[in-house]
């Protein structure tokens, strides 16, 4: 390997790491029956922000996504889709 190719590989794989944190806010949508404060959810933030994810710093919520009626289940997902987070959550009870 030449010179020039291994500072180019050394120099990238030490950027990536930083590019990945650079990300201003990941948005998250909820698809759950539950509400915001069921035990579950309260520990699934808990890991989040041992792993430097905090909501209101860097993770936003997409509005209307806990506590979903079996009525309106489908309209409710579909804002949620709407609100084009980064990731959605679904579950059942």
């Amino acid at each position: 390997m030449r010179r020039r190719e291994f500072i180019t590989l050394i120099g990238s794989a030490t950027v990536w790491p930083v590019a990945v944190r650079a990300q201003e806010s990941i948005r998250l949508g909820f698809v759950l029956p539950i509400v915001r404060q069921t035990p579950a959810v309260v520990a699934f933030f808990e890991e989040l922000s041992f792993n430097g994810f905090v909501e209101g710093k860097n993770i936003t919520i997409v509005a209307g996504s806990f506590g979903l009626e079996q009525d309106s289940a489908a309209e409710r997902a579909a804002a949620v889709i709407k609100g084009a987070p980064d990731l959605i959550v679904a579950g059942g009870p």
